[in-house]
């Protein structure tokens, strides 16, 4: 179940919505109920290889690869 990040365009808010089915296609804002709303390109992390789930020195996640300090 994939987890996807949505901006209402309507209050300017962003939110998270968890997708049941692929066939759910009504997305809601859930402070105004506004119906118009964006699907947002969500970062994301993939982690593997190392034992306890520790992000290595050289991965892409975390903080010091955002390009923001």
């Amino acid at each position: 179940m994939p987890i996807y990040e949505f901006q209402c365009s309507d209050c300017s808010r962003t939110f998270e919505k968890i997708i049941w089915n692929s066939k759910d296609k009504t997305v809601q804002c859930p402070h105004c109920q506004g119906e118009k709303v964006i699907r947002l390109l969500s970062p994301f992390c993939k982690v593997g290889g190392q034992s306890g789930g520790e992000i290595s020195p050289t991965s892409s996640c975390g903080p010091s690869s955002s390009g923001f300090s």
